[in-house]
């Protein structure tokens, strides 16, 4: 942004004013020192998720994703996951994602308020969901 003929270049300053602020404080710790901490992923994950898709850090996105797979990924937010990952292309989430709900079918036994909202909002996951449910099928 700072290369093209766009307002960040002609100003040399960029304006974040469209997420928390430590969430924008731990995104340029990023960029100066490679490094970020994930502990408070809780609070304000899915904004670094976010940030880091908006600016095309992929680095700092998949340690976000990895997180997100590793400590957070669970019956309770799973389409709530699949959802943030199908927003921000995060490949690595959405395709674990979908692969824990296709093993986890039993979030569905109860037709749940969130499985009925998800079916009708979001159409083009459930067939993402439905395509590779039948890709494990055929690989048993």
């Amino acid at each position: 942004m700072f290369q093209s003929m766009m307002l960040e270049q002609q100003t040399s300053q960029l304006k974040i004013d469209d997420y928390d602020a430590d969430v924008v404080d731990e995104f340029l710790k990023y960029l100066y020192t490679d490094q970020c901490s994930l502990d408070g992923l809780n609070s304000f994950g899915e904004q670094l998720l976010a940030l880091a898709d908006k600016y095309t850090i992929q680095q700092l996105k998949a340690q976000v994703e990895g997180h997100f797979i590793q400590y957070k990924l669970n019956k309770e937010n799973c389409l709530k996951l699949l959802i943030l990952s199908d927003m921000h292309q995060a490949n690595l989430l959405k395709d674990f994602t979908i692969k824990f709900i296709n093993t986890n079918l039993s979030i569905f036994e109860h037709g749940t308020s969130d499985w009925k909202t998800f079916r009708q909002s979001y159409p083009n996951l459930v067939a993402d969901l439905y395509e590779k449910a039948v890709n494990l099928r055929i690989k048993r």
